[in-house]
């Protein structure tokens, strides 16, 4: 079987949208297909955007989009309870912030009535939106620091001054937050122009990201993975 080829700088795009949940596959020499596999910071990308961001790494072919596709069979009552306990949600929120009655809420939960697949939806972008509030406020009580302050160790610190200036020189882009979870960096980003307003974020793995601050190519790294939206 004939061997697709691709220059470096498409597989360095490629990887890098696949580490933010989006694999974009050549399928033959003109025809590409892009599948948003999963929902990282709770971005989530119609028809039309996924195109768009295929064809910034193969601008003549063929687009094939593929939408992020929940798996509902995942959301059940122990996942519903469970998330319920992590925010701290009652009963009564539910009834009122997703227009539900009482007795049907009583009945999933009592196991008399079962989830049906548009409830599991609901269930999941419900909490989903607990979730961002929740980074969201983490991020504003944080606000945007400059690195050489943060305690971190001093590569570290050169890291995200470098990656600053990256993101933001010759650009109307602003760095609203950047910090460490885990073992990745996080970077939100703020970008105007003329009347629109688009926002983004970068997850970045920290030893990946480190490497390649070493090796001189963290430019390239961080402009193919910067995703922003409207």
């Amino acid at each position: 079987m004939e061997t697709l080829s691709i220059t470096k700088a498409q597989g360095r795009s490629i990887s890098n949208y696949r580490r933010m949940g989006i694999d974009i596959d050549l399928l033959d020499e003109d025809i590409v297909k892009i599948t948003q596999s999963c929902i990282l910071n709770g971005y989530i990308l119609n028809q039309k955007e996924l195109v768009e961001r295929a064809k910034e790494v193969f601008p003549d072919a063929k687009v094939i989009p593929l939408v992020y596709s929940l798996d509902v069979a995942t959301i059940d009552l122990e996942w519903i309870e469970s998330k319920m306990n992590e925010f701290g949600i009652k009963r009564n929120d539910i009834i009122k912030q997703m227009a539900l009655d009482k007795s049907t809420l009583s009945s999933m939960f009592n196991g008399d009535r079962g989830l049906t697949k548009s409830q599991r939806a609901a269930f999941y972008f419900y909490f989903l939106t607990y979730e961002l509030n929740r980074d969201f406020r983490r991020s504003e009580d944080q606000g945007f620091y400059e690195a050489n302050s943060f305690n971190v160790d001093r590569q570290f610190s050169e890291l995200f001054n470098e990656a600053i200036r990256i993101i933001t020189h010759g650009t109307n882009r602003v760095i609203k937050s950047i910090r460490i979870e885990g073992d990745a960096i996080r970077i939100d980003i703020i970008e105007r122009n003329n009347s629109m307003e688009y926002i983004g974020g970068l997850t970045l793995p920290i030893a990946e990201t480190y490497q390649m601050f070493k090796a001189n190519d963290l430019k390239n790294y961080l402009n193919g993975a910067i995703v922003l939206y409207k």
